[in-house]
C-alpha cells in the first residue's frame, strides 16, 4: 500500500496505526514532510519506506517491486515421498541425492502436477513453447527412468 500522510478526512498516521495493528500489509509512506522525526514516527509504526515528495515515479515503482519481492515470495517447491523438486532453480532430489533434471522434464512434471488426478493426452500438456509431442513422451519417459532408478539404488 502506497499512504499519503496528509488525507483530508484523517491523519495518515492514524490509518497506519490501524493497518499494522490488524494486517500484516506492506506500506510504503509519501510524506511531504522528510524531517527526522517524521521518518522517525513513520517507522515508528512499522512502515517499510518512507519517500519524501516531490519524488520519482520510476523510483517509487522500483521501490513497491522491491517491497512486493521481499513481502510475497513465491516458493515453487513440490514435495511427494522422498522426492523434492525446486521448480524454481530448476532441482530435484531424490532421497535428499541431487537429481540431473533437464528443464523440459521439470516443465512436464510441473504440467502433470497441476493437472493432478486427470488424464492428459499429449496435445494437452502445455509448455511455454512449441514442443513436439515425441519430445514430451521423452520427457516423461525420462523422468520415470530417474525415479525407478533411484528407487532401486
Amino acid at each position: 500500500m502506497v499512504l499519503d500522510l496528509m488525507l483530508p478526512k484523517r491523519s495518515g498516521f492514524e490509518v497506519l496505526k490501524e493497518i499494522n495493528g490488524n494486517h500484516d500489509i506492506p506500506v510504503i509512506v509519501l510524506s511531504a514532510l522528510g524531517d527526522e522525526e517524521t521518518q522517525m514516527q513513520v517507522f515508528d509504526l512499522y512502515a517499510d519506506d518512507h519517500v519524501t515528495k516531490p519524488f520519482s515515479l520510476v523510483l517509487l515503482v522500483k521501490r513497491i517491486q522491491a517491497l512486493l519481492r521481499r513481502y510475497y515470495v513465491v516458493e515453487d517447491i513440490w514435495h511427494y515421498q522422498d522426492v523434492t523438486v525446486d521448480f524454481t532453480s530448476y532441482q530435484a532430489r531424490v532421497k535428499n541425492e541431487e537429481v540431473a533434471i533437464k528443464p523440459k522434464e521439470l516443465l512436464v512434471l510441473k504440467c502433470l502436477i497441476q493437472h493432478k488426478n486427470q488424464v492428459l493426452s499429449l496435445s494437452l500438456i502445455h509448455i511455454s513453447e512449441p514442443t513436439r509431442l515425441g519430445m514430451i513422451s521423452y520427457a516423461v519417459f525420462c523422468l520415470k527412468k530417474k525415479k525407478k532408478k533411484k528407487e532401486n539404488a
